[in-house]
């Protein structure tokens, strides 16, 4: 897993760090602001206070830390994007201090949901142009439910997607009625 960060208002705007967690090697950060966005990354968000259980102060490791960046760094002058292996930016995720998603979120599954959301959004609107906002996630693991916005120029309003992962392992998306 790879996430961008910077700075500025817009995602992709002043790209600082790439952190990324790769299987037997652990945390990475690289990138021009790599001191920067490690201090930031130590100092703000290696603990978190989890809501659970009455509420307790928990230190990530670094694959969970890594994980998390998505959903809690993003806020005024931040952002944070994850970068696939082809280096293409995927949509920003919502932001979820609590852990409601990052806490059960396999990166793979995130990834192959969002796919099966952008595929439908193309074959109803053929617009290239399309993003598909992970808005939250319903269950855990292979009977998780995911939901999305997707948003296009071409669409008069946002367009309610659902995705899930059938029997066969394949990831079916469908649109919500309004």
């Amino acid at each position: 897993m790879r996430i961008l960060i910077g700075k500025g208002e817009l995602a992709g705007a002043r790209q600082l760090a790439t952190v990324a967690w790769l299987d037997g090697v652990g945390m990475l950060i690289y990138g021009p602001g790599a001191e920067e966005a490690a201090e930031l990354i130590e100092r703000d968000y290696r603990r978190w206070y989890d809501p659970s259980d009455g509420g307790s102060w928990v230190t990530l490791s670094d694959e969970e830390l890594v994980r998390s960046l998505l959903f809690r760094l993003p806020r005024p002058g931040w952002w944070a994007v994850e970068v696939t292996e082809t280096g293409e930016l995927l949509p920003q995720t919502p932001y979820d201090p609590n852990g409601t998603i990052w806490r059960q979120l396999a990166s793979d599954d995130r990834v192959a949901a969002t796919e099966a959301a952008l595929t439908l959004l193309r074959e109803h609107l053929h617009d290239p142009n399309i993003q598909a906002l992970l808005t939250w996630i319903e269950g855990e693991k292979d009977e998780a439910v995911y939901h999305f916005v997707g948003l296009s120029p071409v669409a008069k309003r946002p367009q309610k997607i659902v995705v899930y992962r059938v029997r066969t392992g394949d990831w079916h998306a469908e649109l919500e009625a309004s």
